[in-house]
């Protein structure tokens, strides 16, 4: 786990401040999508769009955004093997 969390700070670092140029949110939206088509990570995982639950996919990066966990939404996400993930959105029910 360790290596793997080196191997994304270096990746981050070398692509620099997804923040530096955005003024807007849409501007870190298109910042996003752009180090997501350049990279190709396999997952991406969001939160705080409240309005936007969900999954999608853009070519081969899974795009996770279960919600709010305040209200008990979450994600169960299985990587089940090179480039297969399986994903569950959930809600804590009492």
């Amino acid at each position: 786990l360790a290596a793997q969390q080196e191997a994304i700070r270096k990746m981050l670092k070398d692509y620099g401040d997804l923040g530096d140029n955005c003024r807007t949110v849409l501007d870190l939206f298109a910042a996003i999508r752009n180090f997501i088509e350049e990279r190709s990570p396999l997952l991406c995982l969001t939160g705080h769009i409240h309005e936007g639950i969900g999954t999608d996919q853009i070519n081969s990066c899974y795009i996770v955004n279960p919600g709010p966990f305040r209200t008990g939404k979450y994600a169960r996400i299985r990587i089940t093997g090179e480039n297969s993930v399986n994903i569950d959105l959930r809600q804590i029910t009492a």
